[in-house]
């Protein structure tokens, strides 16, 4: 049940990034305009609603701050289709932003609280599974019902099941709360938690993760459309095999090789994550540095299978360490940095490069040279992660020996 909530909240998330060209074209907006509709908005509400939604699920209901988001993301992307100008677009993705704010950490505290730890890295790349699963859905569906139908429609039938969804999880989802004499921690104790030497890197390490991969995943429909002259639905149906199915194939096979290579030596799944970041960044480069159609999507296909293997590990490797009662609002803390820092400045700054490059070079390739210049930071999320990894051997080593 809470792979479909984040295959509902992926579809929200990138039909709207394949209605960005119609937006564009209709409102005449800039690059760094659609930026800010489809990342800084989002990543502002949740820096503002994160967290006390998080503290919501520590310590009451998380099934319920669930279905509460769900509601209000699927109610809002309804709304969003009714706009008539650039600041009704941005108030509605604003206040879809606040329906999502809320389900992520919920739902990883749900599934933390209810698998052991040497599990935790392929049941959290399930769960992770359902959102890119969510991708061929958007991509494949989305981009034949823009093309058919228009944005306006498209958002208005992709945003009403998730408001029939949010009955179904209030009357089927199995809850969970803490033991009554379970003590309520504030949130400064999350803190601690962290700023720990391996949670901080790999907090680290998702953050500028989430600002490149963000980047690419929004910019991508309009890429394939301005650069290689594809059609909306030829560019969501390509996508969708290419992007979609190459991170659940990616996903589900790196949550059960990185639970093995733990099993195999301390920070064992660290080291597969870092490892997969890597050959991830060179080849997403590739994606935009290739001027052929087919070689391109060859290469995103492979990118986004290695890109999807680190995801559990790294989530994984969190709630081993963060205590349970702080697990949510960890989660939310993290979510805050991917969401505004990573998420949200990695399309408006993507959009802002390729505005100046198409402005001072008077080149058509703007938002192509942009593309590699933003992927060309994918080296520097590994490094991250390969320190955690490190330093995780590392404090195993002083623990005293049975």
């Amino acid at each position: 049940m809470l792979a479909i909530v984040t295959l509902f909240q992926t579809v929200d998330r990138v039909v709207f990034s394949m209605v960005l060209q119609p937006i564009k074209i209709e409102f005449q907006l800039g690059d760094a305009q659609l930026g800010l509709l489809n990342g800084f908005s989002l990543g502002l509400v949740f820096a503002i609603a994160a967290i006390p939604l998080a503290r919501l699920a520590d310590r009451g209901s998380p099934r319920n701050v669930i279905v509460g988001s769900v509601f209000a993301w699927s109610l809002f992307t309804v709304l969003t289709a009714i706009a008539g100008s650039f600041g009704q677009l941005f108030a509605g993705r604003f206040m879809v932003g606040l329906g999502e704010a809320g389900c992520q950490p919920a739902a990883q505290a749900m599934i933390a609280a209810r698998v052991e730890p040497e599990r935790r890295a392929s049941a959290l790349a399930s769960y992770l599974a359902g959102g890119y699963l969510g991708l061929i859905v958007a991509l494949g569906l989305g981009g034949l019902m823009i093309q058919e139908f228009g944005w306006r429609a498209t958002l208005v039938t992709l945003g009403l099941p998730g408001l029939a969804l949010a009955l179904v999880l209030r009357f089927t989802l199995g809850d969970f709360r803490p033991p009554v004499d379970t003590a309520q921690p504030r949130l400064v104790e999350a803190l601690p938690a962290m700023r720990g030497p391996v949670v901080l890197q790999i907090c680290l390490g998702i953050t500028s993760t989430a600002f490149v991969s963000s980047a690419v995943l929004n910019w991508l429909p309009s890429y394939y459309l301005r650069v290689f002259g594809m059609k909306a639905g030829e560019a969501g149906f390509a996508l969708g095999l290419t992007v979609g199915v190459g991170t659940v194939i990616g996903t589900l096979s790196g949550g059960w090789l990185s639970d093995r290579q733990q099993r195999k030596r301390v920070g064992g799944g660290l080291s597969f994550a870092a490892w997969s970041l890597l050959i991830n960044g060179v080849l997403t480069l590739g994606v935009f540095a290739v001027p052929d159609l087919m070689t391109s999507l060859t290469l995103l296909f492979i990118a986004m299978v290695i890109g999807g293997m680190p995801m559990g590990a790294m989530y994984g490797a969190i709630h081993n360490i963060v205590p349970m009662r702080l697990r949510a609002s960890s989660i939310a803390i993290l979510a805050v940095s991917v969401t505004l820092f990573g998420a949200g400045l990695g399309p408006l700054a993507t959009g802002l490069l390729s505005d100046h490059i198409a402005t001072t070079s008077n080149s058509a390739q703007g938002l192509r040279w942009a593309m590699i210049a933003v992927t060309s930071l994918g080296v520097w999320p590994p490094l991250h992660i390969f320190w955690a990894a490190r330093q995780q051997r590392q404090l195993a080593a002083l623990q005293p020996k049975n």
